[in-house]
């Protein structure tokens, strides 16, 4: 049963530890409520709760000799990354785990959010099967790649993620902590930079039957759609009947690349609690997705379109640490964020006695602020008039960590039989306390919201062991919804922190569409470090966002300009950008990202809230036990959620070509393809902060990878497509649709030789005499394309 304290309503009371040096704020914050946790097993004679933490070695130890240390411990060790030891630990070993030789600090892995701008419903970006509305050449499909998604969402029977004789093209589903289906288990292995390694059995829910893949009382997940919308993005298999703005028919970037699909699904309890601890499933599903390719050969893309603002921004967290040491050797696409637009960000030294404050609007939203200091810091919350622009109520409970340096504060705007029985052992003045809060919020918001304070210890970066000590101050307002009117919130919140005994340094991110106002004491933050977190070990491809339409195309044909993606070709508002705390320039590329068109959930209850559908198909023989016709639904939505599985789509390509070539590419060979062939116009060149290298060209990049590309047009083969002709081939004749006959034509083989020259005849190109093989074809001065015969 779940334990309900008045604690958790009004303030927690704050545990000394003993070791705090070596904690984070947020792990000490975590080993708290498992402390607590431990004293009420003891007491009531349950077996011991287990945590999910990160252990950061220091730069000179072996992690995998700290990870038989800790497992001597009764740890149970989820990974080996980097410098870091990813570990779920009995709750009264969590001390003894921070005092283990070899480690320098403790720290938890954060949960990411979707990067997804769903109030911005523009219509497609051109073809979702290209970055630039062009057709991308037969000759790469995305053959022999494997494209892993790590989100929520996904919906398994989609005809889109099926090829063209309806065999599922998903090779695995990772349902991360889910005991209850066959699945198959796996061991990797894990080796530091010492050269030790270990072997860790990842965690379960590794599905690779596609029976039961498509087995919909097994395998099921309706929540919502954004995994479903990016791996179609990236992927997707094209549906006949269903065509775009352009009234060709929609698909994926790599239409012939397999797809691996990771989503946390723990088995849960009768009180819907995780069985399962899957704080650290992200290590585990790299791992899985690595195994995959290795086993059977193949390349991997990771796309992942999650984010988080929940850490310094300097590359030190536990998860920008994992995903930077998992993109040195492999290609991992992530997407830049997407506050862009959003004043979420304020940097401050703050005297003593003087305060920092924040206004901000946004529903279900947080705020991070990082303080560093450990002297005592007053924070308190108030209550934000949008309309009048002004502070309507100040919250009595307030926190002052030179009393308890880890403190919560929950403030609910109602009280429920729960919540009366904890209040009946308390006395009245807290009991009257607590209900004037609830009376008095009650008339902004409904729901509840987190505010709280904990201390503990950071690295200075991700390369030495130098660390210094802060204090961290959280509001989340996740299941607040302030009054709006005409959909719009009229209320928001404010923070007011004060440093009490010295002068301290302050660096505040939001988080989950929020941002700050401006006005009167309210300082206006800035977007100019909103790319997230898990971007700032500047190893992965962060990706940003650019509009290449500004109509909105609805199911009944209509169309709506919109107003967000007005100037076709400018960078997408909300695409995140900046450089983080550790000096890296992000995004490092854009795609396009504004109201792309992708498949829907079938099984997601409302699509018309977060998508406006374009199209719908009903189809039956989709899955197991279907007894009548299904709707499917493709919609459009918004984000660098959308960009950044394009990007991994078109990575894909490069993938399968470099690959003829006997290369294996890196995020770092990604970034020099893009740097090299990235397209630049006057947009980019207004705004170099924002695009990066620039917009992605799929066409530029094979060339450039095939060993094919020269700018100057020197070798003869041009860096563009022909405009309005489509190419396929058939034995021994390439059809030319759209060249007008007697066109030149020279054929090229990968090494750039001329192997033929002729022109087109009767709409065709003859390739008699050439063997098998990938050529370029040049048509006169219009163009070339990539052909596979």
């Amino acid at each position: 049963m779940k334990q309900f304290l008045l604690a958790s309503l009004l303030f927690v009371t704050g545990l000394t530890a003993s070791a705090q040096g070596d904690f984070s704020a947020q792990a000490n914050a975590l080993k708290q409520q498992y402390q607590k946790n431990k004293a009420m097993t003891r007491a009531d004679g349950k077996q011991m709760p287990k945590a999910s933490f990160v252990v950061i070695c220091k730069a000179e130890a072996s992690p995998v000799a700290v990870a038989e240390q800790l497992k001597a411990l009764g740890a149970e060790v989820n990974s080996v990354y980097g410098r870091c030891v990813a570990v779920t630990v009995p709750a009264d070993k969590i001390e003894a785990m921070a005092q283990t030789e070899g480690v320098l600090l403790v720290d938890v892995a954060t949960k990411g959010v979707k990067k997804t701008d769903t109030s911005r419903k523009v219509t497609q970006v051109d073809e979702v099967q290209s970055g630039k509305g062009e057709k991308l050449p037969q000759a790469y499909t995305g053959k022999d790649v494997v494209i892993g998604v790590m989100d929520t969402g996904f919906d398994y029977t989609h005809p889109g993620f099926k090829d063209k004789d309806g065999n599922l093209r998903v090779k695995a589903v990772y349902l991360a902590g889910n005991t209850k289906v066959p699945q198959e288990k796996v061991t990797v292995t894990k080796t530091d930079h010492t050269g030790a390694s270990t072997q860790v059995q990842l965690l379960p829910g590794i599905v690779t039957d596609p029976k039961v893949i498509l087995d919909t009382l097994k395998v099921k997940d309706g929540t919502e759609s954004h995994g479903t919308h990016c791996a179609y993005i990236a992927a997707g298999t094209p549906v006949e009947g269903v065509n775009g703005l352009t009234g060709n028919m929609l698909g994926g970037m790599a239409p012939d690349a397999e797809l691996i699909l990771c989503t946390d699904q723990p088995d849960k309890d009768s009180d819907g609690e995780a069985i399962v601890n899957v704080s650290n499933s992200t290590s585990d599903f790299l791992d899985y997705m690595k195994h995959y390719a290795e086993k059977n050969n193949k390349e991997l893309v990771v796309s992942y379109s999650m984010n988080a603002h929940d850490g310094w921004h300097n590359g030190t967290s536990p998860t920008s640490q994992l995903l930077g040491e998992f993109a040195k050797n492999n290609v991992l696409m992530l997407c830049a964020s997407n506050e862009g637009e959003d004043s979420i960000y304020v940097h401050r030294t703050v005297n003593v006695g003087d305060s920092v404050n924040v206004a901000v609007s946004g529903n279900q939203s947080s705020i991070y602020f990082f303080v560093k200091s450990v002297k005592p810091i007053e924070a308190r919350m108030g209550i934000y008039d949008l309309l009048d622009d002004k502070e309507v109520y100040a919250c009595p409970l307030t926190i002052n960590t030179g009393k308890q340096a880890n403190d919560t504060v929950q403030i609910f705007s109602f009280i429920n039989d729960q919540i009366k029985a904890e209040l009946s052992k308390h006395t009245p003045e807290e009991r009257q306390a607590f209900e004037d809060v609830v009376k008095n919020v009650s008339n902004y918001f409904a729901g509840g919201i987190e505010f709280a304070s904990s201390q503990g210890t950071a690295m200075e970066s991700n390369t030495s062991d130098n660390t210094f000590k802060y204090t961290l101050i959280t509001v989340k307002t996740a299941t607040a919804q302030f009054k709006s009117f005409l959909g719009m919130p009229v209320y928001g919140w404010t923070l007011h922190v004060k440093p009490l005994e010295e002068p301290a340094e302050v660096f505040a991110w939001a988080d989950n569409n929020a941002t700050m106002i401006n006005e009167g004491i309210f300082i206006k933050g800035t977007s100019e470090v909103s790319m997230g977190d898990w971007n700032t070990t500047g190893l992965p491809v962060s990706v940003g966002a650019w509009s290449a339409n500004n109509v909105n195309k609805k199911l009944d044909g209509t169309t709506k300009e919109n107003r967000f993606g007005k100037v076709i070709g400018d960078i997408a508002e909300f695409s995140s950008f900046g450089t983080d705390l550790a000096g890296h320039k992000h995004p490092d590329v854009c795609t396009p990202g504004v109201s792309v068109y992708s498949a829907i959930n079938s099984f997601y209850e409302d699509p018309n809230e977060d998508y406006t559908v374009v199209a719908k198909k009903d189809l039956d023989h989709q899955f197991e036990g279907q007894k009548s016709a299904r709707t499917y639904q493709w919609g459009s939505s918004s984000g660098t959620s959308m960009s950044t599985p394009a990007s991994a789509g078109i990575v894909a390509l490069w993938m399968q070509a470099a690959r003829d070539k006997g290369r294996k590419l890196t995020s770092a060979d990604i970034k020099d393809i893009c740097a090299k062939t990235s397209d630049n116009d006057d947009f980019t060149k207004a705004k170099p902060e924002r695009f990066g290298f620039g917009k992605m060209n799929a066409y530029k990049g094979l060339l450039y990878v095939l060993g094919l590309y020269d700018p100057s047009g020197i070798n003869g083969i041009s860096t563009n497509q022909p405009d309005n002709i489509t190419f396929r081939v058939a034995g021994d004749c390439l059809y030319a649709d759209g060249a007008e006959d007697g066109t030149p034509v020279t054929l090229y083989n990968l090494q750039g030789i001329v192997v033929a020259q002729t022109q087109v005849q009767d709409g065709m190109i003859s390739l008699a005499g050439l063997h098998k093989g990938v050529y370029a074809v040049q048509l006169a001065k219009l163009g070339s394309t990539l052909i596979r015969k």
